[in-house]
């Protein structure tokens, strides 16, 4: 018996409901348009159907021993997206970073019923793709946009995963270009503060990044036990008014400030000051995904400053000053987060006591209920 069959067996003993049959997935029957596991597969270790198997079969038991020790099993086949990275220069670089950044999608406490697991799951595979998309835009050479019309992850996901991978893809460029400029000043900044800086690479920091990003997501998700949610619209008056502060944009003559207090939220109840005040407070303590803002919007107003806030003096300071990629990225960043606002930000995908609802109005929701189909794709129902 082979390597890959003896592993194979091993894993349909020990997992016995789900499929582990690799070639099943070679062929386009029962494929869709969905979101699902990627599996990134090294071209030169997969030379043969033998040893592209055993990389697969290795691949699938990491992945169901490490899903079982937080309570999921699955029941079905297991659909997946191989993607094979040529033999190029770069091509580890990519395959670490990818690989990384699909792993950030980790929590350590049990999901509490199946909706949360296959939203974990369903997280798990957009964060895997969001991965891909970026090692692209840092390592291109390596393979073909797999945005692009005839791209890996075109060809296999549904239009509305595309279009928030685009959105993210961007934030996520600059917010890697940000800290690889950055890296140095939100260092001294830590140190000055007397706060532990353990990260010794641009990487590491980002990586922190976007685990603490998806453990807050599930944290103000799944996890949420307020029976209360955000409406849409105040969703989107936070979003901003937390750009605002970022830009450095003082609001206190908006005709906005004219409203009933009652309408505004909390930070825009406040004078700018106190709001800015409090907003980068937050920052400061929300862990490295909030600090690493907190340091350089500390250093572009800075910058501002120096410019007597004055935009074209500012544009002939990028090409001159040592710090002008940040007059450079830094609006390029919170562009992006605007641009992203409403895809990316804004959600009617709610959690009202450990269970998912979509809101479609500001009182009432609709349940929202998750299912596999026979091939192991997870579809979301929306109730009446």
């Amino acid at each position: 018996m082979s390597q890959a069959n003896h592993l194979a067996k091993e894993i349909n003993n020990k997992y016995p409901k789900t499929q582990c049959k690799p070639y099943l997935y070679r062929k386009s029957y029962g494929r869709k348009k969905s979101l699902q596991d990627i599996i990134l597969l090294l071209a030169k270790d997969c030379k043969n159907y033998g040893l592209e198997d055993l990389a697969i079969y290795t691949w699938m038991r990491e992945t169901l021993d490490r899903e079982a020790l937080i309570g999921i099993t699955r029941h079905n086949p297991i659909p997946y997206l191989p993607i094979y990275i040529r033999d190029r220069e770069h091509s580890l670089d990519f395959f670490n970073l990818a690989k990384a950044i699909g792993e950030t999608a980790n929590i350590t406490v049990r999901p509490e019923n199946h909706n949360q697991i296959c939203w974990l799951l369903t997280l798990k595979f957009y964060q895997q793709a969001k991965g891909v998309c970026l090692a692209h835009q840092l390592f291109p050479q390596v393979i073909e946009d797999p945005l692009s019309e005839k791209g890996i992850l075109s060809r296999h996901l549904p239009s509305s995963s595309l279009e928030n991978l685009k959105l993210s893809t961007e934030m996520n460029l600059c917010c890697y270009l940000l800290i690889e400029k950055g890296f140095s000043l939100i260092k001294n900044k830590a140190e000055t503060e007397q706060k532990t800086f353990p990260w010794s690479n641009t990487t590491e920091l980002f990586l922190q990044i976007q685990q603490e990003k998806f453990e807050n997501g599930w944290l103000f998700g799944p996890m949420n036990k307020d029976p209360q949610w955000l409406t849409k619209h105040r969703q989107r008056e936070n979003i901003s008014a937390e750009i605002r502060i970022l830009e450095h944009k003082d609001w206190t003559e908006d005709s906005s400030t004219n409203h009933n207090q009652s309408e505004l939220i909390p930070l825009r109840r406040l004078s700018y000051p106190e709001a800015e005040q409090e907003y980068l407070h937050d920052l400061k303590n929300r862990g490295w995904s909030g600090y690493w803002i907190y340091a350089l919007r500390q250093q572009y107003v800075e910058l501002l400053k120096e410019c007597d806030y004055s935009k074209p003096k500012l544009k002939k300071l990028e090409n001159q000053h040592p710090l002008g990629w940040l007059i450079t990225l830094w609006p390029k960043y919170l562009k992006a987060w605007k641009n992203s606002k409403e895809k990316l930000f804004v959600k009617d995908f709610i959690w009202i006591k450990g269970n998912p609802s979509k809101s479609y109005s500001t009182s009432k929701t609709r349940q929202v209920q998750a299912f596999y189909d026979i091939n192991g794709y997870i579809d979301w129902v929306w109730g009446c």
